[in-house]
This record gives structure tokens, sequence and C-alpha cells, in this order.
């Protein structure tokens, strides 16, 4: 019995757990995408070139940015297609449609 009692109580010390804490983050920025454009066309957004307007479609590729508002450019052979100020709130998934 004597020998009993220290193993009965490290097997309820060993049942014993800290609790445990789950973090996680979740991404809450807008993000953009354009359709229409034609090939070798190129998006500017706020005075950056971010390249080949066609890369960034809906079902290709998305471009996170921080919510608020931005200056979108999308030109195509010295061509204007499309200049506006786009508003993005948190959490909005936007596409720019450029006019055929």
């Amino acid at each position: 019995m004597k020998r009993l009692a220290p193993l009965v109580a490290m097997l309820a010390l060993a049942a014993c757990s800290y609790p445990t804490t789950t973090v996680s983050s979740v991404d809450t920025r807008p993000h953009l995408s354009v359709t229409g454009a034609p090939a070798g066309s190129v998006l500017t957004i706020d005075n950056i070139s971010m390249g080949d307007a066609t890369a960034y479609t809906p079902d290709k590729k998305l471009i996170t940015l921080d919510h608020g508002t931005h200056h979108v450019i999308v030109t195509s052979n010295g061509k204007t297609l499309y200049d506006n100020a786009v508003y993005l709130g948190n959490g909005a998934n936007s596409t720019i449609t450029i006019p055929q």
C-alpha cells in the first residue's frame, strides 16, 4: 500500500495539463484584381508599376493592398485604358473591369 500511494499520486499529477491557447490571425487587407485587360497591358497602383495587368485576374492572382484609396491606372501601347481612384475597405475583394 505504501508503494501504491506514490504511484497513484504520480499518475494523478501526470493527468494534469496546462490549458492550451490557440492564436490565429486573419488578414483583413483588401484584394484587387483586373478583368478585360488586353495582353501586354500594364497595371500601375499609386505610381508603382505592378507589371502585366493580365496576371492579376480573379482566378490567377490577387493584389493585396492596405485599406484606403488607391490610384489605379491600366495602360496598353501608350493608351490609358483605366485611370481612377479606387477605395478599398477592410476585407474587400474588388475587381476592376477594363471596358472593351
